[in-house]
């Protein structure tokens, strides 16, 4: 399998949320800058990249109790 890196991802993602294109258009891959292989991993796994880096980038919480 092909190493996705976190920066590969938001790359994708900023492109993705900007919206112009659909994600299978060979110009938004163009735009993500990322190699062919890389996109359509990305592609492929998108649910699992979402939340392996979507719960790195969470802040910790702090809670306390009485």
């Amino acid at each position: 399998m092909i190493k996705v890196t976190d920066e590969d991802f938001e790359v994708y993602e900023s492109v993705r949320e900007h919206g112009q294109w659909n994600m299978f258009d060979q110009e938004a891959r163009r735009a993500t800058g990322l190699d062919k292989d890389t996109y359509i991993a990305i592609i492929r796994h998108y649910n699992e990249l979402a939340k392996k880096y979507e719960e790195e980038d969470k802040p910790w919480v702090l809670t306390c109790t009485d």
